[in-house]
């Protein structure tokens, strides 16, 4: 099956959710919490990779992620935000990936699920959430428009719109800056052309993809 087929879906509750989801989340997320996103990914294939069905629920005092193999069996890590130490949103092309790392029994530890980044601004709008809830900014600065312009000016065009286009609407951009790639002896590519932006509570990294290059020996 296509992995264009298997995009992520919002659940407005746990009851929407499918077997074994549906159990997982009822027994471990009470009445009083407030849902805020609940997120499902089916599993998909990508050329050699196979992802696992997921489910990112985030309530207004922690998130939870619910992992599902083939056989039914489970894996569950959760975290209130307090003790949430990092969010990190990759996208590549058609693949996503939302890694967590967090403190559980005075241990760092990881969490991470796979999806289609068709539908990646379901994951943006829950990593928001949880970045506000971790520090209470409930009303962050939006981004001047004149701002980006003096900060994108010389830019390519591809990364200015990109940059636009995936900065966090909710924060205040501060900086950013775009390089060339950078070769070697031979013109071979070692660097490819990319942009950093920074702002309020983000870290943004825009790269090309690295150009494949065959060595011919005589």
């Amino acid at each position: 099956m296509g992995s264009t087929r298997q995009f992520a879906a919002c659940a407005k509750s746990i009851t929407e959710l499918s077997s074994p989801f549906r159990e997982v989340l009822t027994e471990r997320v009470s009445e009083t919490e407030d849902l805020k996103h609940l997120i499902f990914s089916p599993s998909y294939g990508a050329a050699n990779f196979q992802s696992l069905a997921s489910v990112l629920c985030v309530t207004n005092r922690r998130w939870l992620i619910v992992l599902s193999e083939e056989d039914g069996h489970t894996t569950v890590a959760e975290c209130s935000h307090e003790t949430t130490l990092l969010v990190e949103l990759t996208l590549i092309l058609l693949y996503g990936q939302l890694k967590i790392d967090f403190v559980q029994d005075n241990e760092a530890k990881s969490a991470a699920v796979q999806f289609n980044s068709v539908m990646e601004d379901n994951y943006s709008e829950a990593i928001q959430y949880i970045l506000d809830a971790i520090d209470g900014h409930e009303h962050a600065g939006m981004n001047s428009v004149q701002g980006q312009k003096a900060i994108f000016e010389g830019w390519p065009l591809k990364f200015r719109n990109f940059s636009i286009l995936y900065m966090p609407k909710k924060s205040q951009l501060m900086d950013g800056v775009c390089w060339k790639e950078i070769r070697a002896g031979f013109g071979r590519e070692l660097v490819p052309t990319a942009a950093l932006l920074a702002t309020d509570r983000h870290i943004v990294v825009i790269a090309e993809e690295k150009t494949e290059e065959s060595v011919d020996l005589a």
